[in-house]
Order: C-alpha cells, then structure tokens, then sequence
C-alpha cells in the first residue's frame, strides 16, 4: 500500500517481530508488525552496516565521557575517604605514640559517632591495662619489701652459727634460720595467691565448698602453733551439719588460715580461740574471737592496706 524512498522491491519480511534479512546481497535488520483485526502489515528496516556505524559512534561517545569522568569519579571517591578516615588516622596516631607509662584515655571530642564504640572500648582497654600494670608493679615492690626481711635474718643467723663457739649456741642460730625460712615460705605462699586474685588473670573458679570441713582442717593444721602456746581452738558449727557455700576453696582455706594463725600468734598463752559458724535469717555468719589486744579504732583503715602489720 504505501513505502518510503529507497526501500527494495523484494517483500522485506514474512512474519512479525524483529528478523535479520538479505535482500539484494545486503543485511537488513526488520521489524514486522501485524494490525490486529486488519490485513494490514507493518514493516520497518535498517541496513545492518549504518547500525554498526551507529553502535561504534556511540561507543566511542562513551568511552570519550568515561575517559574524563572515571578520573574525576575516582579524585572525588579519594577524598571522600581520606576525609570519612581522618578521624581513624588521628585515634591511629593518638595509640602510636604512647608507650607503657602513658595510659591515659584517648581524646575523642571530633570523633565521628561510627567511631565512638571503638574509642570507648579502646579506653577501656587501657584502663585494665593501667590497672594490671599498676597492680603488678605494686606486687613487685611489696614482694621485695616483705621478702628483704627474712632473707636478711636468714642471712645474719647463719653468720652466726658458723661462728659459734659451741653447739648450744649454734643450735639457737639453726632454729632463727629454720623461722626465717618459715617465714619465708609462708610469704611466697602468700603472695602467690595475691597475684592469683587478679580479676583479669582467669583463674578463680567456685566450685561448692563445706565451711565446716575448711574450718575442721585449718583447726588441725595449727593445732601444733596452738598447743606451744597452750591455746586452745574451739569450734561451733550450726546443729544442721555442713554448710556448703559456692566460692573457691583454696582462698578460702586461705582465708581461714589467716585469720586463725593471727588469732594464735596474738593471743595471749593459756587462752581460747573460738572458731564459729552460724546461720540467722538465711545468712551465714563465720566469726573467729581471740583474746587478743585488738586494733585501735585510728589504726582499722590502716591495718586493711596490703601487708601492714602495727607494732605489737
């Protein structure tokens, strides 16, 4: 019915939809579309050449707009991450130049609230660490404080049994050496437990412990200490039997040990030391009463520091 200019005489397509076509020794790329209700046909081509021309033309359009907007994209991404990460190479250059000495909490008044979790926790960090640090260096020196004493004993009395001029005498410098050394064992004990009560260390674990059964063992180790001053240990325990408490033995026992041993070693001779466990109102309640000269009410905060010990 109708065509346009230049369009070949030969059918260009037998079906609707997009088919490629020789016609006349050239491709043609058809589009065919068929009317509804109608015997009418619609068809429309291209020459397969011009559309490879068209398809390179703007293909290099593309690659001329890339060539110039890639580099500028990839400026603008540089420095928007350099500006987002700015913050992080302060906090970076904050932690780097401290050492062991400077733990003090990292400044974050510009810190981006992405970056707030990170320096919380990172003072965080270094604040334990401070804190074990200041505990181990207050452990080194109360160690080499507590322990100067009975090696120096231990040193002055083997001096002298090695000048001894008789057995006798030898024998009283042996035994101030075997108390010294005593002594000496029942402080590395001590503070090997001490360095065991850090928090951070791990290594307290609570299992159920019988008090009384503590109580009752610590009563027979000391029985001897008791006895050379004629002091006697008497103990109470509630009419239930056991009394079974979840927390760690061996401090415990330490514990106990403590208070039991000062309790012998300031009593006066011919004495009584009550050793007592009750419960009232769903609490438990465990008391050790000596005859002792008590602590002056002045002196009780001081006594509570590490290793203080008042004269008498």
């Amino acid at each position: 019915m109708l065509k346009s200019a230049g369009v070949p005489d030969q059918a260009l397509g037998m079906r609707a939809g997009f088919q490629d076509v020789a016609i006349a020794s050239q491709q043609w790329r058809v589009y065919g579309l068929y009317l509804k209700g109608s015997d009418y046909r619609i068809f429309t081509a291209e020459e397969v050449v011009g559309r490879k021309e068209l398809s390179w033309y703007f293909a290099v359009e593309s690659l001329g707009v890339m060539f110039w907007a890639i580099p500028l994209f990839a400026l603008i991404i540089a420095l928007t991450v350099d500006r987002g990460l700015r913050p992080l190479k302060r906090l970076s250059e904050q932690v780097s130049d401290r050492d062991i000495n400077q733990l003090r909490p990292v400044v974050g008044d510009h810190t981006p609230k992405e970056l707030k979790p990170l320096v919380n926790a990172l003072n965080g960090l270094l604040e334990r660490l401070d804190a074990a640090i200041s505990r181990e260096r207050r452990f080194t020196t109360d160690a080499s404080h507590e322990l100067r004493t009975p090696l120096s004993a231990i040193r002055l009395h083997s001096q002298l049994a090695m000048r001894a001029e008789d057995l006798e005498e030898s024998s009283r410098s042996l035994k101030k050496v075997l108390q010294a050394v005593d002594q000496s064992t029942h402080m590395v004990e001590q503070l090997l437990v001490l360095a065991r009560l850090s928090p951070e260390s791990g290594q307290v674990e609570f299992e159920d412990v019988d008090l009384t059964d503590i109580c009752r063992k610590v009563s027979e180790q000391l029985t001897q200490a008791a006895g050379e001053k004629h002091i006697r240990i008497a103990t109470e325990y509630p009419a239930a039997g056991s009394v079974v408490v979840n927390s760690n033995p061996h401090l415990l026992h330490t514990i106990f040990r403590n208070l039991l041993d000062n309790a012998i070693r300031y009593s006066p001779a011919d004495s009584e030391i009550r050793c007592r466990l009750s419960r009232t109102d769903g609490e438990l309640a465990v008391s050790i009463q000596d005859n002792g000269p008590g602590i002056p009410e002045h002196l009780l905060e001081q006594v509570q520091e590490r290793f203080a010990r008042l004269a008498g």
